[in-house]
């Protein structure tokens, strides 16, 4: 089979889709661990945590938290516009077609 069939397309996406799962899944495992006791506490009682300097919105995790988040919605949407206009990307997530026999 050629490089550019279906179902080796298929499973490459598939395994880049678990990668970036497991990353994700370690990321956010590792963030809710670390702020676990702060993220529980109440709104009102946050100010008084020795982790509010850090994790607030305007500290340096909660603010990176923001950057990352806002990084990765223009990147999806900058993904999405080059496979509509960039020819060598027009194949990649593309559906497949299935028979409802």
């Amino acid at each position: 089979m050629g490089s550019d069939s279906p179902i080796e397309i298929r499973q490459g996406t598939r395994w880049f889709a678990l990668v970036l799962t497991v990353i994700w899944l370690a990321v956010a495992g590792a963030a809710l661990s670390f702020g676990w006791d702060y993220y529980t506490t109440p709104l009102t009682d946050r100010p008084f945590s020795p982790l509010h300097p850090v994790l607030k919105p305007t500290g340096i995790i909660g603010h990176g938290f923001g950057v990352v988040g806002t990084a990765m919605m223009a990147g999806g949407v900058l993904l999405y516009l080059l496979r509509k206009r960039v020819g060598f990307l027009s194949g990649l997530g593309k559906p497949v077609a299935c028979d409802s026999g």
